[in-house]
């Protein structure tokens, strides 16, 4: 009796034992919610327009893929290198642990480890890879759970996903785009058989660093399958006499890197930190990378020419000024004229060096390229592109500056030449400062504003005169934003980066809010549109004609005091393009760094490729002849000199457009027998006391 009660005790204390053990295991391990609801850290990937992969954040670059998108390759080889019992066991395989404690014991090298794919799905998951034995109970439990709340295919599904398999990848996807520049269900055996040998030694059978250990180790995986009935052995033999075909892909930074951090600066202010290097969002952005390449090759090549002809030091090791790169530098911008896409952007010429975004952060004097804002709001005030303006010297006493020698505001042409009477259409083509500051007093600093700031630009704007000749500071992205609106008839529409986002689940979780308004008439923007053609065709940008872009188009020219900055912006029907060209140090790019030298060969040959095309290569806008000429616009012949209805008798002649009613209706009153020189052809000058504005700020 005695003997009975005492092994009934021992047998209770045993199962104390145990169960205390078993708790204190269980204690330690993951709870079931998070076994059901693991969030495996997934890489966002930005897509271009066109579906092509441009990069990704992460902290482990994987890609999620479901089962039924794995090659069956990748399938058979995993099952038959890690587990080839997995179909048949509850999560634990009692003889390979057996097996592999028999040949530690002889101290043998284990043909195959002792832990099942479950195992290692849970030890990967959830635990250390710190070998003890405390680990190995834990993972044994873990494996038994996982295997009640999932079935074979989402384990193996999960194990696939999850995995290391080298070179930074994690999940076979990752490893598929990573070796050989495909997805998992493209591999072939052997590449599959490469790819399921690596997690063994990351390291060592990393393809790309140890080729021969690599071919090693995928041909033994190959024998392995064969053994296991996958594969024939003469097939085995047959492959593994091909070589590995890895694919040889430059590591460091995404494609349009400038334009991947504006993505990610967008991705982090919107959903956090976190989710952009582990949420597995799909980024469908604007960005069209054939567009953004050829444009970054036309930009670099320019910009290296221009270095070795004015003799500028490029020195990418000590080149910088405060943290700043000091050699020649530039930014660019592609958008869609029709939906406001930004189709490609260039912040810099070296990402590593300087993230700094010229294109979105840099406020730099526009010079020139305002100009049409000023003149656009003339036109669509009454003015004609044939009405005269004088282009002559102006002395102007400014208010409120008590040096005498800054109270002076004298401005001067660009060549100190003056033309005298010219047209509007004349002023703007050729760039004449003086004509366009008169404008500008005759029409208001105040209306010159209200239109620049209906057509997109956002930054604050001084009614200055020198507001004329583009004395304000803007950046790029703004300036080829309110350059949008008159290409797209006056309609201005919100530019931007992202068409939608897609979550892990395949839910649409972002979509733009684009607003689309009509700020000028079609009218007024017509006649505006065709006078920067003039820039093009007979003025400042003519020089684009002479690289061989023919097709119709728009823009203008910008350069600013000392040449240290240089710009052209202009556009077709179906894109716009600015670009800018200076140091960050403001310092000056030498004489005659006119936007017409630094900036326009770049936009041009650009749009010349886009909307021409090549010899090789088609145009990739088709579309957009021409300018659509809305109703409500007449044309008329005119006199050059009078800017009235030409005669028999005036030398200079061309067809004008204007705005229906506001036609010039009287001839020519300086050519032929009755011809005078007569002052009524002289509008009004802008009265500074009548302005309804506060006019003391006007010329401080």
């Amino acid at each position: 009796m005695n003997k009975k009660i005492i092994l009934i005790s021992i047998l209770f204390l045993l199962l104390g034992i145990f169960s205390g053990s078993v708790f204190w295991f269980v204690k330690y391990l993951p709870h079931m919610n998070k076994l059901l609801n693991y969030q495996h850290k997934l890489a966002t990937v930005v897509y271009d327009k066109k579906g092509k992969t441009m990069g990704e954040y992460y902290i482990e670059n994987r890609r999620w893929v479901p089962i039924d998108e794995i090659s069956k390759n990748i399938i058979y080889a995993t099952i038959a290198v890690e587990d080839r019992q997995f179909e048949k066991h509850w999560g634990i395989n009692i003889y390979t642990i057996f097996r592999a404690l028999v040949k530690d014991i002889i101290k043998r090298k284990k043909v195959e480890g002792a832990s099942t794919i479950t195992q290692q799905l849970a030890r990967d998951m959830f635990l250390t890879k710190k070998k003890t034995f405390i680990r190995k109970i834990q993972e044994a439990i873990l494996a038994v759970e996982i295997e009640r709340l999932y079935s074979k295919d989402e384990i193996l599904e999960m194990y696939l996903n999850q995995i290391y398999y080298g070179e930074g990848a994690y999940g076979v996807e990752a490893a598929a785009e990573t070796y050989f520049g495909k997805h998992a269900s493209e591999l072939t055996l052997p590449e599959a058989a490469l790819i399921v040998g690596i997690p063994k030694h990351p390291l060592k059978y990393n393809p790309k660093r140890h080729p021969d250990y690599a071919f090693i180790r995928r041909n033994v995986v190959l024998d392995v399958m064969a053994n296991a009935g996958y594969i024939s052995k003469e097939d085995a033999e047959r492959l593994k006499q091909e070589p590995l075909g890895i694919v040889i892909k430059e590591k460091g930074y995404n494609n349009a890197p400038y334009y991947m951090e504006e993505i990610r600066k967008f991705l982090i202010s919107r959903y956090g930190e976190d989710i952009p290097y582990k949420g597995g969002l799909n980024v469908y952005s604007s960005c069209n990378l054939t567009i953004q390449k050829k444009a970054e090759e036309i930009f670099e090549d320019h910009l290296r020419r221009m270095e070795i002809e004015r003799h500028f030091e490029y020195n990418i090791v000590n080149g910088f000024i405060d943290g700043k790169p000091e050699y020649l530098q530039g930014a660019l911008i592609v958008e869609d004229a029709k939906d406001g896409s930004v189709l490609a952007m260039i912040g810099g010429r070296n990402f590593k060096q300087s993230s700094f975004n010229r294109a979105t952060q840099a406020k730099r004097q526009v010079g020139s390229s305002f100009k049409p804002f000023v003149y656009l709001a003339a036109i669509d005030n009454g003015y004609n592109p044939s009405d005269i303006i004088l282009d002559a010297p102006i002395v102007v006493k400014l208010k409120g500056v008590k040096d005498e020698d800054k109270s002076i505001y004298k401005p001067s042409n660009f060549d100190n030449k003056f033309m005298g009477p010219i047209t509007l259409r004349s002023a703007l083509a050729h760039s004449r400062n003086l004509a366009t500051i008169r404008l500008l007093q005759r029409i208001g600093p105040y209306t010159v504003i209200d239109y620049a700031k209906r057509c997109g630009i956002n930054e604050k704007l001084h009614p200055y005169l020198s507001l004329a000749i583009g004395s304000a500071s803007i950046t790029l992205e703004e300036m080829v934003s309110a350059y949008q609106t008159l290409a797209d008839q006056g309609e201005h529409i919100t530019p931007h980066m992202i068409d939608s986002i897609v979550d892990a689940k395949g839910n649409i979780v972002y979509v733009p809010n684009i607003e689309k308004k009509q700020e000028i008439s079609k009218q007024s923007d017509f006649i505006i549109v065709n006078m920067m053609e003039s820039v093009i065709n007979e003025g400042t940008g003519r020089y684009a004609r002479m690289l061989g872009l023919k097709k119709p188009v728009a823009g203008k020219t910008g350069t600013t005091d000392n040449f240290t900055d240089a710009w052209f912006v202009g556009f077709n029907p179906d894109i716009v393009c600015g670009v800018w060209v200076g140091f960050d140090s403001l310092r000056t790019m030498g004489k005659n760094a006119t936007g017409a030298v630094m900036a326009l060969p770049i936009w041009a040959k650009l749009m010349k490729s886009l909307i021409q095309g090549d010899s090789l290569t088609p145009p990739i806008f088709k579309d957009g002849e021409d300018f659509n000429k809305p109703s409500g616009i007449v044309e008329r012949r005119i006199c050059e000199q009078s800017g009235l209805l030409a005669t028999p008798y005036c030398p200079k002649i061309r067809n004008e457009y204007f705005i229906e009613g506001n036609e010039p209706k009287k001839k020519c009153n300086i050519h032929g027998p009755d011809g005078v020189n007569s002052d009524n052809i002289w509008k009004e000058p802008y009265d500074v006391n009548k302005n309804k504005e506060n006019n003391d700020e006007i010329f401080h």
